[in-house]
């Protein structure tokens, strides 16, 4: 096997807030192939964002900091990396989309002078090379009648050119890693399968890997090669894609699953829910985070159920199988045992 391009070990990343030091992510690792797309996925405020950005070294200090782990990018770790040298990387090796493009664009700036300064800071390309270089990036993804888009401002485009804006400023520099946060947020259907179509296409004729950050299971199966799900701050479950939905372990996992609309179902038929909320980062059980919440954890034995209220489970690898789960009792694995 070949060694992974990035690979993520027990990575910890704190903030400094009014109630005290809150822990976002915990223990997480994670690990991304040449040429492979692996879904970081999970509700909102799991975790998701902060792995990106700690690979980024974009976690504002104050008040946040990583606290603990590696970050091995090409077998060198990146925290260990001076700040000085991290723009050599940010950009040219590594690049983000980030979640909202109108955030991220400038809106005093027309669109040729921001794609510009990302050209002049990494290639010292000027005026005539420079336009003609940023003329061909915007028409790499999409962009009709490029030419007379550069003089645009940001304010005077759909969400859907923002974005393709903004993948082709991430991709200028052509990097081996390209991190999609939730890039399709806010944008109808038929924009988001063009911008979903547009990262595959341009994946296959570049060689990058992608880490596809979303909280929606229907584009995890569409984009994704391997999945890894969030929970509070953790990495729950962890395999390729067909494993992961063909069969689910954690219940968490599977409740997310069951919350997706059935094709051909009536509108009259119940979707399943997960009752109860994410617990606050301040008061994490001192198990099982899910357990409060779990409909699995509630049909055991009370003995068992004590274990997943006070020990918290690890992230462990299924025998014979390159499927990890974080659950005492995962679900496929019980049911294999209780027909044997």
């Amino acid at each position: 096997m070949t060694e992974p391009i990035l690979h993520i070990k027990n990575l910890e990343v704190e903030f400094q807030t009014e109630e005290g030091c809150l822990r976002a992510v915990n223990n997480v690792s994670l690990e991304l192939n040449h040429r492979r797309t692996l879904g970081l996925v999970g509700e909102s405020g799991c975790g998701k964002s902060v792995t990106a950005l700690s690979i980024m070294r974009l976690i504002p200090n104050p008040p946040g900091k990583i606290a603990g782990g590696s970050i091995l990018w090409k077998g060198r770790d990146i925290l260990k990396i001076p700040a000085a040298q991290m723009p050599a990387i940010r950009g040219r090796e590594i690049s983000m989309i980030f979640q909202e493009p109108m955030t991220s664009l400038n809106p005093v700036f027309t669109i040729e002078r921001q794609i510009s300064e990302v050209l002049q800071l990494r290639f010292n390309l000027k005026g005539a090379k420079a336009r003609k270089r940023i003329i061909e990036s915007l028409s790499s993804v999409g962009i009709p009648d490029p030419e007379n888009r550069l003089n645009a401002y940001p304010h005077e485009l759909s969400g859907g050119m923002m974005q393709r804006i903004m993948i082709a400023m991430a991709l200028l520099c052509e990097p081996d890693l390209l991190i999609a946060d939730e890039p399709t947020t806010a944008l109808d259907v038929t924009v988001q399968a063009q911008i979903i179509r547009l990262i595959k296409d341009l994946q296959r004729k570049m060689g990058m890997a992608v880490l596809f950050i979303t909280h929606d299971m229907g584009l995890v199966a569409e984009t994704c090669d391997d999945v890894a799900v969030m929970y509070a701050g953790e990495v729950v479950e962890q395999s390729d894609v067909v494993s992961l939905f063909t069969k689910p372990l954690h219940p968490y996992t599977f409740g997310l699953m069951q919350s997706i609309p059935k094709r051909g179902a009536s509108r009259e038929t119940p979707l399943f829910t997960i009752e109860g909320t994410v617990p606050p980062i301040f008061k994490m059980p001192a198990g099982c985070a899910f357990a409060p919440r779990c409909f699995r954890r509630r049909a055991l034995a009370q003995e068992e159920q004590q274990r997943c209220v006070n020990e918290k489970p690890l992230l462990t690898q299924i025998p014979e199988l390159s499927h990890f789960v974080s659950c005492h009792f995962p679900l496929e694995v019980q049911c294999e045992q209780s027909h044997s």
